[in-house]
């Protein structure tokens, strides 16, 4: 994944959380401990920023961990309530995480259209005078 399909990815995911409602944390890749491939920190003012690992990784592992983030975020010490408050906020974390998806659709669907379509280099002379 490249660094302008992660801000776009940023962007789409965020546009949806806040659309639904709910908190969009900060992106950043990569993070900052060595050998994980995502970290989250929460911020003293209640924010979150998400660290994600982008390279040599597959595009559908980075946007899960981004949307797993965004729950995260969303979740947690200062946003946990009781009873049926909580059950209440559990069914629509859920909603969330399916909106996040299909919002995310189409991320994924460029990827395979893109990685479907041969690249010039891969192709043998006769073929790239062909094309």
């Amino acid at each position: 994944m490249s660094s302008v399909a992660f801000a776009e990815a940023a962007r789409c995911l965020g546009a949806t959380a806040r659309r639904a409602g709910f908190d969009a944390p900060t992106f950043r890749s990569p993070p900052r401990r060595p050998g994980v491939q995502r970290s989250i920190r929460r911020r003293a003012d209640g924010s979150c920023i998400v660290s994600v690992q982008i390279a040599d990784r597959p595009l559908a592992a980075t946007i899960a961990d981004m949307i797993d983030g965004i729950i995260a975020a969303n979740t947690g010490p200062t946003r946990s309530g009781s009873g049926s408050a909580k059950g209440t906020a559990h069914v629509r974390l859920a909603e969330l995480r399916d909106e996040l998806w299909a919002g995310a659709s189409h991320l994924l669907a460029a990827d395979v259209a893109e990685s479907a379509t041969p690249r010039t280099s891969d192709l043998s002379i006769p073929q790239r005078l062909a094309a």
